[in-house]
């Protein structure tokens, strides 16, 4: 006998036709900016990534680029630990700059 507690299938399907409807109807309305979602925005945190394709893309494509970079220094055996330590944080600092200058500027609109 299957708990009552877990979503069917069925559920679950409907739940995701439900939270792309709203991303897009959202997408459609302000499409680059948080301001915009108002006091809805609260229950859309699990839908960013759905809402702002360009951050998502970002996000993964750092990612891979901070690990094809660890993948490089690591292979290097002319360099200290601390050096190689030094080289990675330095690289993931540039690589994140984008995400951590939009991440600023959403967060000052959403103070104001």
């Amino acid at each position: 006998m299957k708990s009552s507690l877990f979503y069917t299938k069925g559920e679950l399907n409907e739940i995701a036709l439900r939270a792309k409807a709203i991303a897009c109807s959202k997408k459609i309305d302000a499409p680059n900016c948080v301001v915009e979602l108002g006091d809805e925005y609260d229950c859309l945190r699990g839908l960013e990534s759905v809402m702002f394709p360009a951050r998502r893309m970002t996000r993964i494509l750092v990612r891979k680029q901070i690990l094809k970079c660890h993948r490089l220094i690591a292979a290097r055996d002319d360099l200290s630990i601390d050096r190689k330590q030094l080289l990675l944080a330095k690289a993931s600092s540039k690589i994140t700059e984008w995400a951590r200058r939009i991440s600023l500027e959403t967060a000052r609109i959403d103070s104001l």
